[in-house]
């Protein structure tokens, strides 16, 4: 199986995703709408990027479906059912069945390019864009990217679980009763990317950036505001809202570019061909769109009502949308400037110990997660002494998982809730510090570690949070060398993380979470997915961090071979 091509530049296609909403929001034109879907179906195929077929026949009928029965308007009637029957009594038109199948058409050009854009960024890339100010619209944005794609893994995982217990699916009756489960399941992965990603520093303070939000939050109502009124049919001033709020969100982002923290980048991505055509493209397409609502909306007009009739194709139209076929007629190779790995006597200098692990100390802390009456933890009261190796065990729901949360700031900064007491990691109040800057003394390995993946190779995520850190670019390689040889996974490095086994994983998630060399290591049942040999692995590697001078706390269901070292 093929490997969808990732672009390097984000920029490109956030702008064109971007051009594609515009073009399936201001109109109903049928023929515009197909051009488009075949735009967005081509640069799928261009970059090996697998076209949802399945899912846009099923909006176009059930838009179809949805529009017959709620609208009773058109002249060509289908059939009647009696007045006298609630809901469904009356007139059945092929206007109204051809206008919902159009707006159905529209909603997958959308879906289409979204799927489309989560394929093109990791969360890496978005994040990278937004300036530390804006720290919350980039972790959105990445959470919200990284569901699409989330929930496509849950739903392939639940039934290759339900074929090896022999069921066969049965569509869309095996569908419905999985939808509810099935979003649970990939908004629970997408927040344990944001955990992730605030555990490794992709935070910032709160003084200019508490002053900087309101004005923020403004732009991006705005933003919302315009996206809103042209996907209900308000196009032209959608348009003029949705240009607003994107404007002064980069006048803002402009501003407030003095960071509080210096983010710096690994590898420095210059823009390839491809990038640089798709930008080119999409700005035109969304000028074009722009100029068409605002000077000739007749170009765009398709109406059904009163009694459809053959839609006639105005050449006007179809600029914006061939603008937007670029990425499926350039080649997908992109040039990479990756920084030279530092020579053995900078890495041993780079690669020196960590400094004492700091003790760690509970004062009567009581925490409430949001919405429950019975607290989590209730008057903890424990000192973990410096280079301690600890085990956190306990029936699912008794507190581990929140307990390691307290140590690094998670709780309650993204978890909310009421806290109570102090958590004291060496001079440093957990609850006051926050996980940005407690991810220099404590690091966190989450228990689902696939989800907390932010790139797509290992040195890349490994990478992430020096680039928070502000590390200069020519130290980052003698940092990740050092960070995966600590873990005996130096042989990785220029792997694809989707290439790599399970314990494998592990380890890089290890490297990535010891990057910033942290004293303090927290694991979230790190052993649970493993196999037993991969479980060995990874205790032997925790075994050797400890002895390095590392304070190890593991919260585990699976006792037998940690007790032994706790």
């Amino acid at each position: 199986m093929s490997t969808p091509h990732r672009d390097s530049a984000p920029v490109p296609w956030l702008l064109w995703a971007l051009a594609v909403l515009v073009g399936a929001s201001v109109t109903r034109h049928p023929l515009v709408l197909a051009l488009l879907l075949g735009v967005v179906w081509a640069a799928g195929e261009a970059r090996a990027h697998p076209f949802p077929l399945r899912l846009t026949l099923t909006l176009v009928g059930f838009g179809a479906l949805w529009n017959v029965v709620s609208v009773r308007q058109g002249q060509t009637v289908l059939f009647r059912l009696p007045e006298a029957w609630l809901l469904v009594g009356g007139l059945y038109t092929l206007e109204a069945l051809a206008y919902g199948a159009m707006q159905g058409l529209a909603v997958a050009v959308i879906v289409a390019a979204a799927g489309l854009l989560t394929a093109q960024l990791s969360p890496r890339d978005v994040a990278r864009l937004a300036p530390p100010a804006l720290y919350e619209a980039g972790l959105v944005l990445s959470v919200a990217l990284a569901f699409l794609p989330q929930g496509r893994e849950t739903l392939a995982e639940i039934r290759q679980a339900q074929a090896v217990r022999g069921h066969r699916v049965n569509g869309p009756r095996d569908l419905l009763p999985l939808m509810l489960p099935l979003l649970v399941a990939a908004l629970e992965r997408a927040l344990a990317l944001a955990e992730a990603m605030e555990a490794r520093g992709f935070t910032t303070g709160r003084g200019r950036a508490a002053r900087f939000r309101l004005p923020a939050l403004g732009a991006l109502a705005l933003f919302l505001i315009g996206i809103g009124g042209t996907l209900a049919g308000w196009p032209s001033g959608g348009i003029v809202l949705l240009w607003l709020g994107g404007g002064a969100l980069v006048m803002l982002a402009l501003r407030r570019a003095r960071p509080l923290r210096t983010r710096t980048a690994y590898r420095p991505r210059r823009p390839s061909r491809v990038a640089w055509l798709v930008l080119g493209g999409a700005t035109l397409a969304l000028a074009g769109w722009g100029a068409l609502a605002a000077l000739a909306p007749e170009a765009l007009a398709y109406t059904v009502y009163p009694r459809l009739a053959a839609p006639r194709f105005d050449l006007r139209a179809a600029i914006p949308v061939m603008l937007l076929a670029l990425p499926a007629v350039a080649s997908p190779k992109t040039t990479v400037a990756r920084t030279s790995v530092c020579d053995t006597d900078v890495a041993q200098t780079e690669g020196c110990a960590t400094e004492s692990p700091p003790e760690i100390v509970f004062e009567d802390v009581t925490f409430t997660y949001p919405g429950v009456d019975a607290p989590a933890l209730r008057d903890l009261r424990l000192t973990l002494p410096p280079g301690a190796f600890v085990v956190v065990t306990g029936p699912s729901g008794s507190g581990k998982s929140t307990l390691l949360r307290c140590i690094n700031g998670l709780v309650p900064h993204s978890s909310g809730g009421t806290v109570a007491g102090r958590a004291r990691v060496g001079a440093r109040d957990a609850f006051d510090a926050g996980p940005a800057e407690m991810a220099e003394l404590v690091g966190l390995v989450i228990q689902s570690i696939e989800a907390s993946f932010v790139a797509d190779r290992v040195e890349d995520e490994v990478a992430f949070a020096l680039e928070n850190a502000g590390i200069p670019p020519a130290a980052m390689a003698a940092r990740i060398a050092a960070a995966l040889a600590d873990v005996g996974a130096a042989h990785l490095r220029g792997r694809a993380l989707a290439t790599l086994s399970g314990g494998e994983q592990q380890r890089v998630a290890l490297a990535a979470a010891l990057a910033l060399r942290p004293p303090v290591l927290l694991l979230d049942e790190p052993l649970s997915q493993l196999d037993p040999q991969g479980a060995a692995d990874v205790v032997a590697c925790l075994r050797d961090l400890h002895a390095a001078g590392r304070t190890v706390i593991v919260a585990e269901h699976r006792l037998e071979r940690l007790i032994p070292r706790a």
